[in-house]
């Protein structure tokens, strides 16, 4: 018989006891032996019960008690805000900002702004010169394969910070102001899904 029980059986026992004091009733005396945690050998638990009154169940006695033996519940998630999430392939990216629009999945069109730089910090593109965003079709238009995996799952709103490594940007051949084997940073903000 689980342990907990007696208790509570035993607990409840005494107060009602206790409540009818004053009162004449029948009695009745239950032992129940349990091994108590901590200690070698039975211990015996004895308590005098009124038999006419209603008896609680444990559940309805106290709140189940934590089992020590029993981790706590993982805390939920921290927020995806902040968090690097590496991608096949190498890419990387870190939401600075989670969005709260509609979500960019592969086939959507989307507009972003963006700004690219090299990891020495010189900007090679960006958006924001021009004023225009780019609209593009996630795994339909021709762009490298960092931004086609680094953009799905972007919510209208949010801003993504992308480290795309050489494999997934222009290679060993590079591109106008990209020399080979570049490591490509761009910041990006998802304005809209269409």
């Amino acid at each position: 018989m689980n342990r907990w029980f007696i208790v509570l059986l035993a607990v409840a026992a005494l107060t009602t006891a206790g409540c009818n004091k004053e009162q004449e009733s029948t009695t009745t005396e239950v032992v129940t032996e349990a091994p108590v945690a901590g200690t070698e050998g039975d211990t015996t638990v004895a308590a005098e019960v009124d038999a006419t009154a209603p008896v609680e169940t444990p559940a309805e006695a106290l709140p189940p008690a934590a089992d020590a033996a029993t981790p706590a519940a993982p805390a939920a998630p921290a927020a995806a805000t902040g968090a690097e999430v590496t991608l096949p392939g190498g890419t990387k990216y870190i939401d600075t900002e989670v969005g709260t629009g509609k979500e960019a999945v592969r086939g959507s069109t989307v507009d972003v702004h963006y700004t690219g730089t090299l990891t020495d910090g010189k900007k090679f593109d960006s958006s924001l010169d021009s004023g225009q965003p780019f609209t593009l079709t996630i795994g339909k238009t021709q762009v490298i394969e960092g931004w086609t995996q680094g953009l799905v799952g972007m919510k209208v709103g949010g801003h993504r910070s992308l480290t795309i490594p050489a494999e997934q940007g222009y290679g060993a051949d590079g591109m106008g102001p990209i020399p080979a084997n570049a490591t490509l940073l761009f910041d990006i903000e998802l304005l809209d899904v269409k």
